[in-house]
């Protein structure tokens, strides 16, 4: 089972709303959207659609793949201010880099979740290493 990974260390089973791709941003109506985002796409232009936008998942096809954290960046520059979710296989060493972009959560799948369960994703404060080494 997949769950979802918060500031607070939370976790919670993964919700799945009605997503949808930016291509449908034009046709839908309303408010309150959720938009499902590849990690290839340029996320200017969707700043005309924020107001309409209350949850943006950045999927992310590989560990490695680091693009969704250019984008996660660029959409708050932008002055997105709504949910920012990364999903896919991250492990829980690049929840605090995440976080720093501007994610609000991870959505963990089934098979990430079986390698590295809640208890790993547990927020800790560990200060910088410089600071530790300097106040000594």
């Amino acid at each position: 089972m997949s769950f979802i990974v918060t500031r607070d260390g939370a976790t919670e089973p993964a919700g799945t709303p009605d997503w949808i791709a930016p291509e449908a941003l034009e046709t839908v109506e309303g408010g309150a959207l959720a938009l499902a985002l590849p990690n290839d796409r340029e996320v200017d232009d969707l700043a005309a659609a924020f107001a309409r936008i209350a949850v943006i998942r950045i999927d992310f096809p590989a560990m490695g793949d680091g693009r969704g954290f250019s984008q996660a960046r660029r959409l708050r520059a932008l002055g997105y201010t709504g949910r920012l979710r990364a999903a896919g296989p991250l492990i829980s060493d690049q929840l605090r880099a995440a976080f720093r972009v501007g994610f609000d959560e991870i959505e963990v799948p089934a098979a990430m979740a079986a390698r590295q369960p809640a208890r790993h994703w547990q927020v800790r404060e560990q200060g910088f290493y410089q600071s530790r080494v300097l106040a000594s």
